[in-house]
């Protein structure tokens, strides 16, 4: 496993959202992150396994219906 840094920017861009929407789940919880000094970093090892661990999300109209 390599620990790249990401900074806001490159997280919001890989998540379709806007560095201001980053760092309102940083605050919430909702985005696993560190402090650098006033910076606020990611681990990308730590990202892709927060990532990879949430819930798959299937639409109700594609699930099989018993």
């Amino acid at each position: 496993m390599s620990k790249k840094i990401l900074t806001t920017q490159q997280v919001a861009e890989m998540l379709g959202i806007s560095p201001g929407a980053v760092r309102q789940k940083v605050y919430r919880g909702q985005l696993p992150a560190r402090k650098l000094g006033e910076r606020i970093v990611f681990l990308s090892d730590e990202l892709e396994k927060f990532l990879e661990d949430l819930p798959t999300v299937v639409p109700q109209k594609w699930q099989r219906k018993p």
